[in-house]
């Protein structure tokens, strides 16, 4: 119970199951849903003297911003549909102006004493710090980039250290990444799958021999690794200032030893040249699609390398596509 009347309250302690949840719900594709209700909570028994912590409202950052404030402190969850602070940033929803109205909604002035709230570093792209100031009379002080260095930084007078300013992306956080991006790649590499099949269906093959269909499924299964588990892996050994780029070592590696494997399987060399074009565009694109989930990229490079690029990716599918289609029909091939 404040002044203000009850406000909900948040535990301090994250039990092993809301790890486990958190981990499994970061690889599914509806952890958006994964939200907890904007607002005002309070952790311990908070006073007006009390620190003021903001993030977004998807449940593994309030979980993580919970399980490393002081002991008694103030969190305010901001309502960005339940996207993690980093993308929200980006997306606009961890935004200035939604700061604002959850300071202003929470009457925030009259619960503390003092005018900082502590935001998250990675939420800075999307807020600006002179705005809030000027709206509400509150100073924005950027956190560390990690949540387990709060009670070190704000022990230490609200500094932050060099280190808690950086951002790591090393092998470990890169991996954890990569099951739902496997999973979301499915989804493309299915449909390339599937129209491969109906030339297959339409074309020359002996229905009583069905290999062809688990060499299907294994050159699928292939691309989809290749693209969004290989790549990230190798990401830092790999060079140049795109994505695509980058990817080009992994998608012609696999390029030629799906050529090599569907070849001596009894394939043309034309359905094999269609299997490998297609599949190498979808490689680029994975490996594309990572920007977002890097922090070495940014907005407006992605969005250059994308409009540049993925005209260029749909002509290779494209071509791969009719090459392999017109090879399996026997249409000049």
């Amino acid at each position: 119970m404040t002044a203000l009347g009850p406000v909900k309250r948040l535990s301090s302690l994250v039990t092993q199951s809301d790890k486990r949840m958190n981990t499994l719900i970061r690889q599914s594709p509806l952890r958006n849903n994964w939200k907890v209700t904007p607002g005002l909570y309070a952790v311990g028994n908070p006073n007006d003297r009390s620190d003021v912590f903001v993030t977004g409202n998807y449940k593994t950052s309030v979980d993580f911003l919970r399980g490393s404030v002081p002991e008694n402190s103030w969190i305010i969850v901001l309502d960005t549909h339940g996207i993690n602070v980093w993308c929200a940033a980006g997306k606009g929803t961890f935004g200035t102006q939604e700061v604002v109205r959850l300071i202003e909604k929470c009457s925030l002035k009259e619960l503390v004493s003092h005018r900082r709230i502590i935001l998250p570093q990675l939420g800075a792209p999307g807020v600006s710090a002179f705005e809030v100031k000027q709206k509400t009379g509150f100073t924005v002080v950027y956190g560390p980039v990690r949540a387990e260095d709060i009670s070190t930084f704000v022990t230490a007078g609200y500094k932050a250290s060099k280190d808690m300013r950086q951002v790591s992306f090393e092998l470990g956080e890169r991996m954890i990444l990569t099951p739902l991006e496997f999973i979301q790649s499915l989804k493309f590499t299915a449909l390339a799958v599937v129209l491969f099949m109906c030339f297959a269906i339409a074309g020359k093959y002996d229905f009583t021999d069905t290999s062809w269909i688990s060499q299907l499924l294994v050159w699928g299964v292939s691309i989809s690794f290749f693209g969004s588990v290989l790549f990230p892996a190798a990401l830092p050994a790999l060079r140049g200032n795109w994505f695509t780029v980058r990817a080009i070592p992994i998608s012609a590696v696999w390029a030629v030893g799906t050529f090599a494997w569907v070849t001596q399987s009894g394939s043309s060399y034309f359905e094999a040249a269609g299997m490998c074009l297609i599949g190498a565009a979808l490689i680029e694109y994975y490996a594309l699609n990572f920007t977002g989930a890097t922090p070495i990229t940014s907005y407006t490079e992605t969005t250059n390398e994308t409009l540049k690029v993925l005209p260029i990716l749909i002509g290779i599918a494209v071509v791969g596509g009719l090459v392999y289609g017109l090879a399996m029909l026997q249409v000049g091939i």
